[in-house]
């Protein structure tokens, strides 16, 4: 019969593992909800970021509109000839310079939208990643936890016998007394 102290210690090893298994289901489930939180932030950051490259484009439009008003009506209040090739050169000019100045704009925003996207990306992999994780350590746990109690059950006499059982002769062996049931190698 089993000793109350090893059913005791039995009891409190699988009650351990079954604690340690849903700490780790936990820790799983929270560490993948930090990182889909993280990923829904970056594509919201990713969205703010559209609007403010838009808002660039519009302000630096208006800009270009701006100066080239300027330019007319200063030249005009200076009675130079708007129609001329030396001003419509430099209204040419400054209508390209608008529109570098705009793609540069659409090309910065559209690098800063795809890091944001590209980071949700990776939070989503890594909140996949922490539940695979999660489930492979909780196997590995039930498996550890459950070798360890079978092998407190076989130690304690739970299935017929000791850990001696396990040399191939009976627990009460004592080699001055009883023979050998193997023949030995030579």
């Amino acid at each position: 019969m089993c000793e109350p102290m090893t059913i005791a210690a039995t009891v409190l090893a699988a009650a351990g593992t079954v604690a340690q298994v849903n700490g780790i289901k936990q820790e799983g489930r929270a560490e993948s909800k930090a990182n889909q939180y993280n990923a829904a932030i970056m594509r919201q950051q990713a969205e703010d970021a559209k609007a403010r490259g838009l808002e660039e484009q519009v302000s630096a439009a208006r800009k270009n509109k701006q100066l080239l008003g300027q330019q007319r009506a200063m030249m005009a209040a200076n009675g130079v000839d708007l129609s001329s090739a030396t001003p419509m050169e430099m209204f040419t000019q400054t209508a390209e310079f608008g529109e570098e100045d705009r793609q540069t704009i659409i090309d910065n925003t559209n690098r800063e939208v795809w890091g944001y996207n590209t980071q949700a990306t990776l939070y989503d992999m890594a909140a996949k990643q922490a539940k695979k994780a999660a489930k492979r350590n909780t196997i590995s746990t039930i498996l550890g936890g459950g070798s360890n109690l079978l092998f407190s059950g076989t130690n304690s006499g739970w299935f017929g016998g000791g850990i001696e059982d396990m040399s191939g002769y009976n627990s009460h062996y004592n080699p001055a007394t009883t023979v050998p049931t193997r023949k030995p190698r030579y």
